[in-house]
């Protein structure tokens, strides 16, 4: 399934769910029904560390983007049924990535001992994110409630590096080699990852309510790495797997009994030790394929409004 197509099929699922928490019969299944609008900002990194297949304790490159900054929108829901304790919940979004730098560094090895660092800078990248969940309350009292739940998250990443300015010893991306607006270098990372973790919710003033959802995740990566002076290499895939935690926060206040706004923070965190495969390069046809840790992280606040059937 596609991006799109998971962002239409949860659109009509709210509608439909929306529509039968509205209905008027006393006999139709007791539905509680949240769906809203959020703005994120946050900031973030991804990179990864290549080691030496033959000495895989020889680390041989890092590529680190850094201050990731970005804004995004995003369309959410809860539906609950109020007399068993079952739930579901769910959001979709994306934005733009307009701010970032890129690190590259190259270590010393056999035969050629330079220590290279080029500093790149990154715009024009950009973040989708699809989350659905699914549990039940397992504990709750007058003012507070937990659940538990299972889920999926996808979160695609894609940041663009142009120029470079050497600060290490390498003779590479001296002053006036490269301009400052040739692309350079990319990362595409598609991480899909199953969740399991537990949503509590509770009221701290009579209008006033502290919600939250912390969730252990393992991740699969399929990722690629572009470097767009190489077209030998342009793309390099990297493939691996390994875990990572999703956490939210969100205060949010009741403006009438059906409106509501809130502010929250959230914080992704994804892992993975996985390899990057030189033989599907055009350059590198049969060699041995690499160690690779790769990450990526994203955290910031949001503002949200929202409404309850």
């Amino acid at each position: 399934m596609t991006y799109r197509m998971a962002v239409e099929v949860l659109a009509v699922l709210s509608l439909g769910l929306a529509g039968a928490a509205r209905g008027d019969d006393p006999d139709r299944t007791p539905l509680t029904w949240e769906t809203g609008i959020r703005y994120w900002y946050s900031t973030g990194s991804t990179g990864y560390d290549l080691y030496d297949d033959r000495r895989p304790a020889q680390e041989n490159s890092r590529l680190t983007y850094d201050r990731l900054v970005a804004q995004s929108a995003e369309v959410f829901f809860r539906v609950e049924h109020e007399e068993t304790g079952w739930f579901a919940k769910g959001n979709a979004g994306g934005g733009a990535i307009g701010k970032g730098h890129l690190t590259d560094e190259d270590f010393p090895v056999a035969g050629y001992p330079l220590y290279s660092q080029t500093i790149s800078s990154q715009r024009g990248g950009s973040l989708r994110y699809l989350t659905l969940d699914a549990g039940r309350e397992i504990w709750s009292n007058g003012r507070a409630r937990i659940g538990a739940f299972a889920g999926y998250n996808f979160y695609r990443e894609i940041v663009h590096a142009y120029g470079c300015t050497q600060v290490g010893q390498d003779l590479f991306c001296l002053p006036g080699q490269i301009a400052p607006d040739l692309a350079v270098m990319a990362q595409e990372n598609n991480w899909h990852s199953g969740r399991l973790g537990l949503s509590g919710r509770v009221r701290l003033i009579d209008r006033l309510a502290l919600s939250g959802d912390a969730a252990f995740i393992y991740s699969y990566l399929e990722g690629r790495d572009h470097h767009r002076m190489r077209p030998g290499i342009d793309p390099l895939p990297i493939r691996g797997q390994g875990p990572g935690s999703q956490v939210e926060v969100i205060l949010d206040y009741p403006v009438t009994d059906a409106v509501d706004i809130g502010i929250g923070g959230r914080c992704w965190q994804f892992q993975a030790d996985g390899q990057s495969y030189w033989g599907e390069t055009s350059d590198y046809r049969g060699v041995s394929n690499s160690p690779t840790d790769q990450w990526s992280t994203r955290y910031g606040m949001f503002v949200q409004v929202s409404m309850r059937f």
